[in-house]
């Protein structure tokens, strides 16, 4: 690589650095535009939030207690489950769902093997439906983000924006080239 050429690279990185520092970010809250922060400031917030020891307790603890609420959403369905699975046996199959119950009035002893069946069908499809309704859904179980919080209200705290507001954070668009006065189509945090 000749000095032109190392010249030239290295002016495109330039370029590219000086443009990265000037571009800024716009804020919408609830659809509408409230300002601009730049790109350094929101990095700013971002390695605050970051360097916050307190926030990673949080976050362990927020995990906690999406698992909590997760696992009770699992033990809470399997009578809901068992329910449903007895009612499809005496559907589909209702010579046998009658030999399992009247076995189960004639013997108590195998009635605790069949019920130790069920419950473990249950739960198995309790863990199932759980996860396909969250999956469908998109119920996140209480889990949230401390951190990407803890920028949003930075930004809320600058702009001087109720905590209630939607905050949307224009990143992507900025950088994508797409035009400024085009709104959100989406709002998050």
């Amino acid at each position: 690589m000749n000095t032109l050429e190392t010249q030239n690279a290295s002016t495109v990185i330039d370029m590219a650095t000086a443009v990265r520092e000037r571009a800024s970010i716009k804020v919408y809250a609830n659809g509408n535009l409230v300002g601009e922060i730049s790109i350094a400031e929101h990095e700013a917030f971002k390695l605050a939030a970051k360097n916050d020891r307190s926030l990673y307790r949080e976050q362990a603890l927020n995990y906690l207690e999406a698992t909590f609420r997760l696992v009770g959403r699992i033990v809470l369905s399997i009578p809901e489950n068992w329910f449903v699975i007895a009612v499809l046996l005496a559907l589909m199959m209702p010579s046998e769902f009658n030999s399992l119950v009247s076995a189960i009035i004639a013997n108590p002893s195998t009635s605790s093997t069949e019920f130790l069946n069920t419950v473990r069908w249950a739960l198995a499809a309790s863990i199932a439906s759980t996860a396909l309704v969250a999956v469908i859904s998109g119920e996140s179980f209480g889990l949230a983000n401390v951190f990407d919080d803890r920028v949003a209200m930075m930004i809320r705290a600058k702009f001087k924006l109720p905590p209630m507001c939607k905050l949307f954070v224009d990143a992507e668009q900025i950088l994508d080239g797409l035009p400024s006065h085009q709104a959100p189509t989406h709002f998050g945090k």
